[in-house]
């Protein structure tokens, strides 16, 4: 009885061993395969990377683009509440509670305050603005689908 108890558990102990030893293959053939794509996976990284630092330095231009037209829709809004708040004062005839401040200089008519605002000029100005022309490549004379150097 002693003897089939030890039998026991040297299979036992054998096929843990065994498993244990399949185990550690595995793992090391994990390992093998992680250090085969460390350095693909750097430079894929540096790749990105770069490809970041390229994307936000385009942007930068179109930002700039950007805060140069919120700040041309910012002026045409203040000039169009400035002239509807003149507008309806004179409608009203209520042009005494305004401050010495706005109706100085303030065109009366219509028209006048057309051409003050802008407003007719908007598009123009953002089309202006939005206008992006790249720096030129050194080297190349004349840009489209062919290069001519």
């Amino acid at each position: 009885l002693d003897s089939i108890k030890t039998r026991r558990n040297f299979e036992l102990g054998e096929s843990t061993l065994a498993s244990l030893n399949g185990l550690r293959a595995y793992f090391h053939h994990c390992s093998d395969m992680i250090d085969g794509i460390t350095p693909k996976l750097t430079s894929l990284q540096d790749k990105q990377a770069q490809s970041r630092e390229k994307h936000d330095a385009q942007q930068v231009p179109w930002e700039s683009k950007q805060k140069s037209l919120t700040a041309a829709i910012g002026e045409v809004g203040a000039d169009c509440a400035r002239a509807g708040a003149v507008s309806d004062a004179i409608s009203k005839g209520q042009v005494e509670d305004l401050d010495e401040e706005i109706l100085t200089g303030h065109p009366l008519t219509l028209e006048e305050i057309e051409a003050n605002v802008r407003f007719w000029e908007l598009q123009r100005q953002l089309n202006i603005g939005t206008l992006y022309q790249r720096k030129p490549t050194a080297g190349v004379i004349v840009e489209g689908w062919l290069y001519k150097k």
